[in-house]
């Protein structure tokens, strides 16, 4: 799996550990600061995805990776992310 740094740009998914379920979204702006929005918020109890939010208030922090499916150009992000 590729290191994520932070000008890296691509598509990615929130596994559930406990259950296989992902979330994949894309980042157009660095993988590094989309994982760390994603936390934020999840730990807030404030995300937008209310299944991901339930899933994360359930497993917790541990139950959960974040993990790089591929790295594209900024402007290939979402055709990807929706491929």
């Amino acid at each position: 799996m590729p290191k994520v740094d932070e000008w890296i740009t691509g598509v990615y998914a929130i596994r559930n550990l406990v259950n296989g379920k992902r979330y994949v979204g894309s980042a157009a702006q660095g993988l590094l600061v989309r994982r760390r929005n994603h936390w934020s918020a999840l730990r807030q109890n404030k995300h937008s995805n209310i299944h991901l939010q339930a899933a994360w208030n359930k497993y917790g922090r541990e139950g959960f990776v974040f993990q790089i499916l591929e790295r594209c150009s900024p402007v290939e992000c979402v055709p990807r992310e929706q491929h």
